[in-house]
């Protein structure tokens, strides 16, 4: 075979090499670029102001469904909750001494790992992780509408215990639609779950103690009765 065709083959086989690696660093620098960007979002979202504090039930809703679609996202490109959640905290995977860091978390951190991972998994058993239609709605705020009924955002503690319950996103679940009604009557899961809450609220100075053991108190499995023989 000629010199000049070897060395023409040769030098487009390294030509194709090169582009072949360029495509993929374009695109691992591109999810490089997108995990961090998606951890200072969720950075963002679980500062007291937002994550706490906010003005209307309607902008906890809101940032709650975003932090679902970011969670979702990241999922997507390999960092799942647990991972996610490090970066977000700003955990390194050895401490000083080089042992795994403690996974006993600040009550509002341990709040936001928690609220934030349920209604990830909420959302995917709802099925509205489905398409990117979904996750554009979810992005922006909103609930993706479902042929089978369209989940709905509801408080787990009553707002009417201690108002202003219903702006606190770790208060806030996604329910199917067939929860929507004005007055929600909790499983004895959910019970307990309120009553957990309400301690980890005072623990975290959101609310008075007063006010979590008045919670408590109403939530409180009534004793049954003993039979009358």
């Amino acid at each position: 075979m000629d010199s000049r065709i070897i060395d023409i083959l040769r030098y487009s086989l390294f030509a194709i090499v090169l582009l072949v690696g360029a495509l993929f660093a374009q695109k691992h620098y591109r999810q490089y670029v997108t995990k961090k960007e998606i951890v200072a979002e969720l950075q963002s979202i679980t500062t007291d102001s937002s994550f706490y504090r906010q003005f209307e039930a309607e902008a906890a809703h809101a940032t709650l469904l975003r932090g679902v679609a970011l969670i979702d996202q990241a999922n997507k490109l390999g960092l799942a909750p647990t991972e996610l959640f490090d970066r977000v905290f700003q955990y390194d995977k050895m401490d000083d001494f080089g042992e795994s860091p403690s996974t006993d978390y600040p009550v509002k951190e341990e709040l936001a790992r928690n609220t934030l991972t349920s209604a990830y998994e909420s959302a995917k058993r709802l099925e509205i992780l489905g398409d990117t239609a979904d996750l554009a709605d979810l992005l922006d705020g909103r609930m993706p509408i479902s042929l089978s009924g369209t989940p709905v955002i509801l408080p787990l503690i009553d707002p009417e215990l201690s108002p202003g319950l219903e702006k606190i996103i770790p208060n806030l679940e996604i329910l199917p639609a067939d929860r929507a009604n004005s007055e929600r009557e909790l499983t004895a899961i959910e019970t307990a779950a309120a009553r957990r809450l309400a301690k980890d609220l005072a623990s975290a100075g959101l609310i008075e103690n007063t006010v979590a053991e008045h919670i408590i108190e109403h939530y409180k499995t009534p004793k049954k009765e003993p039979e009358e023989k």
